[in-house]
């Protein structure tokens, strides 16, 4: 009998034996792992039975989930009911609660505490008066005078109507807006997203460009400022991309003749042929047909 078993030890198993070997371990695996993770029961089970259904006990309701709020009011500082803040508590709570951009929270410490705003001119909380040559962000197009009308209809709109989610209704103000638009805009231009800013705005232009295409690569300037968000902080050129670059795949950076830092030559001209002679010969080596876009600014925003 020893060695018969030996022998069978010893010796190939059988085609039959060899169809049945993977179910079986196929089985015990799945057992191991239907019960490797489950929690020992706190009570002995008299009905136990692996891979059986779950059956409610309806003696053991379900734990109460939800704590009671712990919130200490108390904690909240008097301040915030009081008057006005003095310089000094601004700058203290700008400092320890505040997260600067673009660079270290001490940068920002001796930077004017905003007060006001007049027509392209901003005032500080001493009265100083500043001119305000960017826009801030590039964005205040209206300057720090806005105009009645559009006061009416901010004002209008919050008190009817403050917020519309798209997906789940429709508003007046939104479709006319959008007809507008392509009315105003040129070629065939006709179909609008609303996003909430810049980065966004980009973002979905990226995805767009990916998707008609079913191409990667986007071609942007190593003097450019795209956003901040992940995708467009990685198609930014400014150096300050470097932290957020290496999230989003697929971008490259093209040169960008700037006449205090580089240029291809003298003339303006024939700057602007050698630059899109570079270009084209960039796009040749790439791949065109792996380029979705080319992303550019008309008003460099970096650098």
């Amino acid at each position: 009998l020893w060695n018969r078993f030996a022998v069978s030890l010893c010796s190939p198993p059988s085609p039959r034996m060899r169809s049945a070997l993977p179910r079986t371990l196929a089985r015990r695996s799945a057992r191991a792992l239907s019960t490797a993770f489950a929690d020992a029961p706190s009570a002995p089970l008299r009905s136990a039975r692996v891979n059986a259904n779950h059956v409610p006990d309806a003696s053991s309701p379900l734990p109460f989930m939800h704590k009671p709020n712990e919130f200490d009011s108390a904690a909240i500082s008097k301040e915030h009911w009081s008057g006005d803040w003095s310089s000094e508590d601004i700058r203290a709570a700008q400092s320890a609660n505040v997260v600067a951009t673009w660079g270290s929270t001490k940068a920002t410490a001796n930077l004017p505490i905003l007060e006001r705003g007049e027509g392209v001119y901003l005032y500080d909380k001493d009265g100083k008066k500043y001119l305000d040559w960017t826009s801030q962000a590039v964005c205040t197009n209206l300057g720090y005078d806005v105009p009645p009308a559009v006061l009416e209809a901010v004002t209008r709109q919050l008190t009817t109507l403050p917020m519309v989610y798209g997906g789940l209704g429709m508003v007046e103000v939104r479709a006319r807006f959008a007809k507008l638009l392509s009315e105003a805009l040129p070629g065939d231009i006709n179909g609008l997203l609303f996003p909430c800013g810049g980065a966004e705005a980009n973002e979905a232009a990226i995805r767009i460009a990916r998707r008609y295409t079913g191409r990667h690569k986007i071609l942007t300037q190593y003097r450019s400022y795209h956003g901040g968000s992940t995708t467009t902080l990685a198609a930014t050129g400014d150096f300050r991309r470097w932290f957020g670059e290496s999230a989003a795949t697929g971008m490259l950076k093209m040169l960008s003749p700037f006449p205090t830092t580089f240029q291809w030559a003298a003339e303006e001209e024939a700057v602007a042929q050698i630059s899109l002679a570079a270009l084209e010969e960039q796009i040749i080596h790439e791949g065109p047909h792996t380029i979705a876009a080319i992303l550019m600014e008309s008003v460099i925003g970096s650098r």
